[in-house]
């Protein structure tokens, strides 16, 4: 019979084949180990930068939709309170002409601070609100008010004059300037210009023809085609339709956005100025 020691105190572990403990790992384990550890930090190395590059990515996102709000509403707002009669349709959109290649990428609105020297007659170019890329920076949204020219601006129909001071306008320091964005797009044109993302269209209702046809009589002034069919004994009404387009960059690669995702966003906005011709 075993006594109380041989009890309390079994057999060596060696000899009973029990309570063995290893020290340690070994060599195999270890690599083991590392080589999990090292694929776990890999894992979050990735999942961390996914991460970053997704914020970055919709934070240039996020700068570009802003600047195309901010730019758009300041546009509408202006072209809505612009002043209109037979003569100046409130806004006229400037094409420049570069071999056949049109760029219908400037805006003139008629936007005087106060009443308008001749409410019948054509804008004083001081009156003038104009919005075009940068000639020197393409990449920016200008727009320009013209300072210190009292001059009549020439009529509609005198292309080549319009297309000199156009010119001028852009050029002129002493007129002021703001820059309501620098994330235009830009793009290299065929004659080795760099342009602008930027395309303004304007449709009037009626249309100039319609309204020069009851002018020489062929028509009468009902069948003129009037905004909404509204015309009364001595007035009818007439819409001048603005449209924008433009593509803007998402702003930077700052945050860690891939370079090859940030192509440029189109963003679209449009107005109308509503006002009434006489007989």
């Amino acid at each position: 019979m075993k006594n109380a020691a041989q009890r309390r105190f079994p057999r060596s572990a060696r000899e009973t084949g029990r309570f063995a403990k290893r020290s340690g790992m070994t060599f195999v384990e270890l690599i083991i180990a590392m080589t999990i550890m090292a694929m776990v930090v890999g894992t979050m190395e990735m999942l961390a930068e996914a991460v970053h590059s997704s914020y970055g990515f919709n934070e240039a996102h996020g700068t570009a939709t802003q600047h195309a709000r901010v730019t758009f509403d300041r546009i509408r707002q202006i072209a809505s309170e612009a002043k209109a009669n037979a003569r100046f349709p409130g806004y006229i959109v400037w094409s420049d002409r570069v071999g056949t290649t049109t760029f219908p990428d400037t805006l003139v609105v008629w936007h005087p601070k106060g009443p308008p020297v001749s409410p019948t007659g054509l804008p004083r170019f001081n009156e003038l609100i104009v919005y075009c890329p940068s000639p020197t920076a393409p990449n920016q949204l200008l727009e320009i008010t013209v300072v210190g020219d009292s001059r009549r601006v020439p009529s509609l129909t005198n292309t080549s004059a319009w297309a000199t001071e156009i010119a001028a306008i852009r050029q002129n320091p002493l007129n002021a300037r703001v820059a309501l964005t620098d994330l235009l797009q830009t793009f290299s044109t065929p004659h080795a210009t760099t342009r602008g993302a930027l395309r303004f269209a304007a449709r009037l209702k009626p249309s100039d023809a319609s309204y020069a046809q009851y002018k020489a009589g062929t028509i009468t002034f009902q069948s003129v085609d009037w905004a909404q069919g509204i015309c009364g004994g001595q007035e009818g009404l007439r819409q001048s339709q603005l449209r924008i387009e433009a593509q803007l960059t998402p702003a930077s690669d700052e945050m860690g956005a891939n370079a090859a995702q940030l192509e440029a966003v189109p963003y679209f906005g449009s107005v109308a100025l509503y006002y009434m011709l006489g007989r």
